[in-house]
């Protein structure tokens, strides 16, 4: 018989790991982890969630919804307070508007650079005030565009038990 020198140093584990309890369920294996869910394609502080979106061609439109209850965003909304109101600022219609604007050009030219996007026509009819309680509102945005005309549509409603139309806002980029 053949004595082949022992290596001390290598303590490698053969076992391979058992990942049930034998004891409990008998040889089967416990719950699998699930897949991390994948990151949605538009998410900021002021779009949170895409709700619907249809393409065609040179056409495209998107739903989405952002609850103004969530703290970066209600953050947002009190720093524009009137009479110790806190009012939902033009500034964030337009940011949502031209971030949907952004988006929407993306999808129908994704090789194309987004052109120099302007916001303008904008009607507020009646203003969006932030409940003071940490209740849910969800505010939705209706968008549509059309690269033949080079104009993008929106209107915002605040979706509550009646949906209550808030504003409408035009954003033109040349074509």
């Amino acid at each position: 018989m053949l004595r082949l020198p022992t290596y001390t140093f290598d303590f490698k584990n053969y076992w391979i790991e058992y990942t049930g309890d034998w004891t409990l369920t008998k040889g089967d294996i416990g719950p699998t982890q699930q897949a991390p869910k994948p990151a949605p394609k538009l998410s900021t502080t002021s779009v949170q969630r895409i709700i619907e979106e249809s393409i065609h061609e040179s056409k495209a439109s998107m739903i989405i919804e952002s609850d103004i209850s969530e703290p970066l965003l209600k953050a947002a909304i009190q720093g524009h307070m009137v009479n110790d109101t806190a009012l939902y600022p033009s500034s964030l219609y337009a940011d949502m508007v031209l971030t949907i604007a952004d988006c929407l050009h993306r999808q129908l030219k994704p090789s194309a650079e987004v052109p120099a996007l302007s916001c303008g026509t904008m009607e507020v009819d009646k203003p969006l005030i932030a409940s003071k309680s940490s209740e849910q509102q969800l505010l939705r945005v209706d968008g549509s565009t059309d690269l033949q005309t080079g104009t993008v549509n929106f209107s915002t409603a605040l979706h509550q038990k009646e949906r209550r139309r808030l504003s409408t806002l035009n954003v033109r980029s040349p074509i």
